[in-house]
């Protein structure tokens, strides 16, 4: 990504972030239909900010059942750390650094692979699992493209 993109990106989110609202009852029964009790349990442990930006993707993606575990799941890992738009900001920006990393930031900046665990544990299908612990990077082996892309572009826009 250029850095131009990556901060256009990186903006919307932020500004996302800031003006996200609490899911309605009806979207969070949408949730509950979709997903199975301990993966429903992950997802609404999760604060509301990131509760809505898996809804949105998942919206983007039509709640095609066969992507809709990672569109919804894929940043459960941040939960593992208790940080507002502002923390999440500077964990990004020092983690971009190449700095040593530590404590909550560093939990932020891990959090593919936290999330990518507690899904594996939590009976999350192949593709949650691999898109909540690799993306934005390349197609893992195994996983197919077309659905990574899909994936991808709903969780970029």
């Amino acid at each position: 990504m250029t850095l131009f993109r990556e901060t256009w990106h990186l903006s919307r989110r932020f500004a996302g972030f800031v003006t996200a609202r609490p899911l309605t009852p009806a979207q969070q029964e949408q949730i509950n239909d979709a997903l199975h009790g301990k993966l429903a349990r992950l997802f609404f442990g999760q604060r509301h900010e990131d509760q809505r930006h898996g809804h949105e993707v998942a919206s983007r993606i039509k709640y095609d059942p066969t992507l809709l575990q990672a569109a919804l799941l894929h940043d459960v890992g941040k939960s593992a750390c208790d940080l507002g738009a502002i923390g999440r900001s500077l964990a990004t920006i020092w983690s971009a650094s190449s700095l040593p990393i530590w404590g909550q930031w560093r939990t932020y900046a891990e959090h593919g692979p936290i999330g990518a665990s507690l899904l594996e544990a939590n009976g999350a299908d192949e593709l949650a699992v691999a898109f909540t612990r690799d993306h934005p990077g390349p197609v893992p082996e195994g996983i197919d493209p077309d659905a990574w892309r899909m994936l991808a572009t709903a969780d970029d826009a």
